[in-house]
């Protein structure tokens, strides 16, 4: 992790378009042709503008990169969107089994932080 991030991290999924330098690999990116491999870039790598041209040239469609955990308030923010979104799409307490399932796994997961 770079030094200008604080506090703990999680990673997020981007595809390479996304991608800017100065981001940190969390988990290595990997490019192959056939069943030869063409790229490793290792996790803990910081991104530049050089590596980020050869993923998209090789093919690579996305990446792991960390990301700062949200503060407090912005979770209990994300977390209130998420729970209204849910209300939203259910409509209250769903009567069927399937529905009931799918609700509280959804309430389980809770919001992505991506």
């Amino acid at each position: 992790m770079n030094d200008e991030q604080e506090g703990p991290a999680h990673f997020c999924w981007r595809a390479v378009t996304e991608l800017q330098a100065g981001m940190v690999l969390a988990r290595p990116a990997r490019a192959a042709h056939g069943s030869r491999a063409t790229l490793l870039i290792g996790a803990g790598a910081t991104l530049t503008e050089s590596t980020i041209t050869q993923l998209i040239a090789r093919g690579v469609e996305c990446v792991a990169v960390l990301e700062a955990c949200p503060g407090d308030a912005e979770w209990a923010t994300a977390e209130a969107a998420y729970q209204q979104r849910l209300q939203q799409i259910f409509g209250g307490e769903p009567e069927d089994r399937g529905c009931i399932e799918l609700l509280a796994a959804l309430r389980q997961l809770g919001p992505c932080l991506c």
